[in-house]
């Protein structure tokens, strides 16, 4: 009996951790707020707009270049659009060691300053403790209701789902 309750007792409590919201398909993404000197974005920003939100750092190679990625498939994607207005909302977190290293690293990708944003201290923690990070840097397509629908999609699955 002490058993059951004891492993009735650590899923109760696991399933109240953190913010209550799981960071995976189906489920509302957690809230955002990223900023930097010039320009800052919410989740909120970009609600009936879908959101490519990608998690990088320079150390990862993988997220590295996958955000590298992103970033040209957003940019195609939004240029098809017939009317001013983008379609897609991209935006990528670094959680690089130090800003120096995330500014070096922008420039030589080639990446575009108002969708690449710095993180470090609070604002970092609750990114990776929001979005599961520890498990690796990845990226998340939030459709415009703020639904979590996919996770590390390719280039491919976004170019045949946001391009209409």
């Amino acid at each position: 009996m002490l058993c059951v309750s004891i492993v009735a007792l650590l899923l109760f409590s696991s399933a109240f951790t953190g913010n209550g919201i799981s960071p995976s398909v189906g489920h509302y993404a957690p809230r955002f707020s990223v900023g930097s000197e010039d320009t800052s974005v919410s989740l909120e920003d970009c609600r009936g707009k879908y959101v490519v939100l990608s998690f990088w750092t320079a150390a990862d190679a993988r997220s590295r270049l996958r955000c590298k990625k992103m970033t040209s498939v957003v940019d195609r994607i939004n240029s098809l659009q017939t009317d001013a207005e983008e379609k897609v909302c991209f935006v990528a977190v670094n959680f690089d060691r130090s800003y120096e290293l995330f500014r070096e690293i922008v420039r030589r990708d080639n990446l575009d300053d108002d969708t690449q944003f710095y993180v470090e201290g609070e604002v970092a923690g609750r990114l990776r403790r929001d979005y599961d990070l520890d498990s690796g840097y990845n990226t998340f397509l939030i459709n415009p209701e703020g639904r979590i629908e996919a996770v590390n999609p390719s280039s491919d699955y976004l170019t045949q789902n946001l391009s209409l």
